[in-house]
Parts: structure tokens; sequence; C-alpha cells
């Protein structure tokens, strides 16, 4: 029910047709973010996120996708909803997906975290 339940948020939430744009690459995969779904509101912004894995996980995992959270002032984070994919770019079966507002966790300046921290909050 709660796979069901995050699968029709983001239908309603994300816009037909995202524009991604990478924030970095590592090792383990390569970040995105749509900043067309930017929502201020304060000192915070919200703001969907893409991590396509370069290996699948034990889990059948290959990609992942999320609603973050970013604190302006305090250079925080947390997580609003996340959902893991089978597949590339958010693609394939769906294999978690959850809506829950995680902790608060300071955003380290050397990370693609930082990279859209910094954008969405001069915008």
């Amino acid at each position: 029910m709660r796979i069901v339940l995050a699968a029709l948020l983001m239908l309603v939430v994300l816009p037909a047709r995202a524009e991604w744009v990478k924030t970095g690459e590592n090792a383990s995969g390569v970040y995105y973010f749509d900043p067309a779904t930017v929502f201020k509101e304060g000192d915070l912004r919200r703001v969907w996120q893409m991590r396509d894995l370069k290996v699948r996980e034990k889990d059948g995992e290959l990609s992942r996708f999320g609603q973050y959270e970013y604190d302006c002032k305090g250079e925080l984070r947390r997580i609003r909803f996340l959902s893991t994919h089978d597949g590339p770019m958010t693609t394939g079966k769906t294999i978690v997906g959850q809506t829950a507002a995680g902790s608060w966790s300071p955003v380290p300046s050397d990370t693609n975290a930082a990279v859209v921290l910094r954008f969405v909050c001069s915008h």
C-alpha cells in the first residue's frame, strides 16, 4: 500500500518531463536534480533529486529518487520522500517507496548536496 501511495505522490507532484541537471559523479553513481521542482517557503527549499548507480545493489536497486528539503540558513538537509528502482534513471520496478520526513543533517561543503543547496538557496 505504501508503494502505491508513493507512486501516486510522484505522479501528482512531478512535472510530466523532468529536466535533470547533473551535479556530480563518483565511483558509485551520478547525481542529478530538477531545478524546475524547487519549492520555496521562507528559508526552506524542497527539490527532487536522483542518483543513478553504476553497480546494482544486492536488493536489485539501480537508481534512487527523492524529494529533499534544505534549510538555507542552517545549511541543513533532510529527506521527505525516497524511492529506489531496479532500472536506471528511476525506471523499472519500484523496490522501496516511502514518505517520511527524516532528521536534519549538515551539508558538507564538498558534496553533491552542497551543489544543490547553493543552487536552491540562491534562486
